[in-house]
């Protein structure tokens, strides 16, 4: 849908999770494939985001410059598969401290059965 573009002067890439009002944007490409008046313009409000955000770009460009506030930092990017194994991590732990607390009360017992 949109073509590769690079940064003009005083831009920035940006994603749209870093996107924020007062942010002077440039989305690139034909501005028929998109709903706003212009490429390039002033982040007004959340709605305006929530667009962006829907057109599912890979790049747009901040101007710097031109912004009233800088970018959000960039969200780090997480694999999946590392949460679920520590996740997987977490619950074997859990099962290896009951399993662990089960063996001692059982002992306890035993012990107490024995010596009163």
């Amino acid at each position: 849908m949109f073509k590769s573009q690079k940064p003009r002067e005083n831009e920035v890439p940006v994603v749209p999770s870093q996107l924020r009002p007062g942010m002077f944007i440039r989305i690139p490409g034909s501005w028929l494939n998109h709903g706003f008046v212009a490429n390039s313009f002033l982040i007004a409000d959340d709605d305006e985001i929530k667009r962006i955000s829907a057109m599912n770009l890979t790049e747009l460009f901040c101007d710097v410059k031109r912004s009233k506030v800088p970018p959000l930092p960039k969200e780090e990017i997480i694999d999946i598969s590392e949460i679920e194994e520590a996740q997987q991590t977490e619950q074997t732990e859990q099962e290896d401290a009951k399993l662990e607390i089960q063996a001692r009360t059982k002992a306890m017992l035993s012990l107490h059965k024995t010596f009163g």
